[in-house]
């Protein structure tokens, strides 16, 4: 096995994609075990999610402590430490009908001159399929892909109303699913 390869951080352009489980994509109907492919392209990308701001990652950890018994006598502490949550947050100047469900509590996704009942429903987030592409800035290439069950939950609705853009926050978390998956490729 040869030595790991390290890059440079660099400017990257994400391009983040979003199916709710139960979204009839090309015949199938999105859950945690099946999933759109990419033949189409538009199978993702009429999910794509535009104006993105910011992606940034969160990994929250926990230790746990762990004595070993030392030959020489006592014990020494080797913590270990355990993945609790991935998390991805994003910052968009621009919405959907899926965001307003949240934001309003709809019980359905918004449809454009359809009246909905504010606050109906309880459930604030909207569980899916997150697939997030990170591409070099100036060229456009594919860096990293990874594709994961997801739960988008509205952090920040934004300003109203303003002077300034109103900028729109998500947070997506992990969820357990048997297709997620990660590739860096270059």
């Amino acid at each position: 096995m040869g030595v790991p390869t390290l890059k440079r951080r660099e400017l990257k352009n994400p391009i983040v994609s979003f199916i709710p489980l139960g979204e009839v994509v090309d015949s199938t109907t999105t859950s945690l075990t099946t999933w759109p492919d990419n033949d189409p392209a538009t199978n993702w990308t009429d999910y794509a999610i535009p104006d993105i701001e910011s992606l940034t990652e969160e990994i929250t950890t926990e230790d746990e402590p762990f004595l070993r018994g030392q030959n020489s006598g006592g014990w020494q502490n080797e913590p270990e430490r355990h993945l609790r949550m991935l998390l991805w947050k994003l910052v968009t100047t621009s919405t959907s009908s899926y965001m307003k469900k949240l934001q309003y509590a709809l019980s359905a996704a918004a449809v454009g001159g359809v009246a909905q009942s504010l606050g109906v429903n309880g459930q604030q987030w909207i569980d899916g399929v997150l697939l997030v592409e990170l591409r070099q800035q100036n060229g456009g290439a594919i860096i990293e892909r990874f594709q994961v069950a997801a739960r988008m939950t509205l952090t920040n609705p934004g300003a109203a109303a303003g002077p300034q853009t109103s900028k729109l926050e998500l947070s997506f978390s992990k969820l357990a699913s048997g297709n997620n998956t990660y590739v860096a490729l270059t």
